[in-house]
């Protein structure tokens, strides 16, 4: 079969950065860092969908025939790397994988909209811990989501948030790593501060 993917490079997305439409037409692998995926619905308004995470596929659906307009934005720096399906079996599997990805990532969805605030922020804190380190117990810095993201993720208020944030920090679960602060320029030109943490 013809070749699908027509990105030969990775891809690296900054904080907040968005996958162009153009991109999409590509399957991409998450190999580092977390993404958001949002629908923009009927009234015109932007819905969470679910976290990419490494290993995720993205694009599978759109060679499926069932393609949406889906935002895929990074909430911290992420790496895509492209996939090449090499022949109707590669992309058989790819299917199945995507297929179980998809169901984990939607209970995932899920736990972060029960449970008491606080539950649900340290949920996602622990999913994008482990989204820059797949292994649990050897994550030692994450670059945590701005309040905007992790409040529309949750489906909380940011000042909610913030209160907890706070609250984590005072507690010991996140763990002040360095003490310097990393500023970058935004898309807009204001800056943009990364705070490094460790979960404790």
């Amino acid at each position: 079969m013809q070749s699908i993917n027509i990105y030969k490079a990775s891809l690296h997305l900054r904080p907040r950065e968005q996958l162009q439409h153009s991109q999409t037409n590509t399957l991409w692998r998450v190999s580092k860092g977390v993404l958001r995926i949002d629908r923009q619905m009927a009234d015109e308004a932007l819905h969470f969908v679910r976290l990419a995470l490494p290993g995720d596929i993205l694009g599978i659906e759109r060679i499926a025939g069932a393609a949406q307009d889906d935002i895929v934005k990074a909430i911290t720096s992420a790496s895509l790397t492209p996939l090449t399906v090499r022949d109707d079996v590669h992309l058989a599997s790819l299917f199945r994988n995507a297929t179980l990805c998809n169901y984990q990532r939607c209970r995932e969805t899920a736990s972060l909209r029960i449970g008491t605030v606080d539950e649900r922020v340290r949920r996602l804190l622990l999913l994008v811990a482990n989204g820059n380190d797949k292994q649990r117990d050897e994550v030692q810095v994450t670059t945590i989501p701005s309040l905007v993201n992790i409040a529309s993720i949750i489906n909380a208020a940011p000042e909610t948030v913030s209160r907890i944030i706070t609250g984590f920090r005072e507690s010991g679960f996140l763990r002040e790593e360095m003490r310097s602060r990393r500023v970058t320029k935004s898309f807009v030109g204001q800056p943009q501060i990364n705070e490094h943490w460790a979960l404790a």
